[in-house]
């Protein structure tokens, strides 16, 4: 079984909504944070920057965002702060989905296709499929009481010793009255994440 040097690339909390909209943004929305380093408005794109955090509109693609590229993983983070500032703010706005997003980079020692194959995948079929595994990964989704966990496997083109891990916490059509608090929701997935990247690095069944 592969060592893996595991490091954190992003986290970030995602809505899809419908009804979204870029002028209630600007340099100081995010009061915490004091003033946006950068601004960018050019509807139907919204950016404010902060350095470390970011928040981003997309109206085009129904979707805003709140990034940390702190690479720490943090129940101070202020990402769900901010995204619950958004939604409280932001008028007529429908949410469709909320998003927990944490994506980590593995590399080790050893081939990384190898190891996801022999983990993951049946090796008596993959001769059928062509020549020899160069690169590996997959997808899976599995249902928790109200959300789903989608946990994506990517190789990194250009270095065969290292995996990209996503893991996607998702709540489809919350309602936000009833719904668990953003915050609270993001700190709980905040615990539960290393846990679960060591079950997926290892493979492990326990």
């Amino acid at each position: 079984m592969p060592e893996w040097d595991k490091k954190l690339k992003d986290v970030n909390v995602s809505v899809v909504a419908d009804g979204l909209y870029t002028s209630l943004l600007h340099s100081n929305f995010f009061s915490d944070l004091g003033t946006a380093q950068n601004t960018i408005q050019i509807p139907p794109l919204a950016i404010l920057d902060y350095g470390r955090y970011s928040f981003v509109i997309d109206v085009a693609a129904r979707r805003a965002i709140a990034r940390d590229a702190t690479g720490e993983l943090t129940i101070a983070s202020p990402v769900a702060s901010m995204m619950k500032k958004f939604i409280e703010t932001a008028q007529n706005v429908t949410i469709k989905g909320v998003g927990f997003n944490y994506t980590y980079e593995l590399i080790s020692q050893a081939p990384a296709a190898e190891f996801v194959v022999s983990r993951y995948f049946r090796e008596d079929v993959l001769p059928a499929l062509g020549g020899e595994v160069v690169g590996a990964g997959l997808k899976l989704v599995t249902k928790q009481e109200d959300h789903l966990v989608q946990i994506s496997i990517e190789p990194v083109w250009g270095n065969p010793l290292a995996l990209t891990i996503l893991i996607n916490y998702h709540h489809d059509s919350p309602g936000m009255g009833t719904w668990p608090s953003i915050v609270d929701r993001f700190g709980q997935f905040v615990a539960d994440v290393p846990q679960l990247i060591e079950r997926v690095a290892n493979a492990e069944t326990t």
